[in-house]
């Protein structure tokens, strides 16, 4: 059997940082809680998929950059203000794999990340 796959969740606010981690360690991941930081350091773990939070419209652009350049792999974005409007268009201009709303569901979670990778 393969080993579960690596998902490194940066996500700000501590509540919605440890129910992504857990619903993702039911479901057979290997979640790890990361930041931005942590994620581009040298030496860090590769993971295999990457699930942010993005805080706004304006963050978003810098946020891809930062992440694509330390991670190539796939990209799972959850927002409490874009997923509702145009922000759906630009992130799949940029390769992420889905956008959700928050708070998202355990399934909406689940569904982009089996997707995604």
């Amino acid at each position: 059997m393969p080993p579960p796959s690596r998902i490194a969740v940066i996500e700000r606010d501590d509540m919605m940082r440890a129910l992504l981690l857990r619903w993702l360690g039911e479901a057979g991941f290997a979640a790890q809680a990361a930041t931005l930081d942590t994620l581009a350091a040298s030496g860090a773990p590769g993971f295999d998929l990457v699930v942010a939070d993005v805080p706004g419209r304006r963050a978003m652009l810098p946020l891809l950059r930062a992440l694509r350049a330390a991670h190539a792999g796939p990209l799972v974005l959850v927002s409490a203000r874009l997923a509702r409007g145009g922000a759906g268009a630009l992130a799949s201009q940029h390769g992420v794999a889905a956008l959700l709303a928050k708070p998202c569901t355990r399934a909406e979670l689940l569904q982009a990340v089996k997707a995604a990778l």
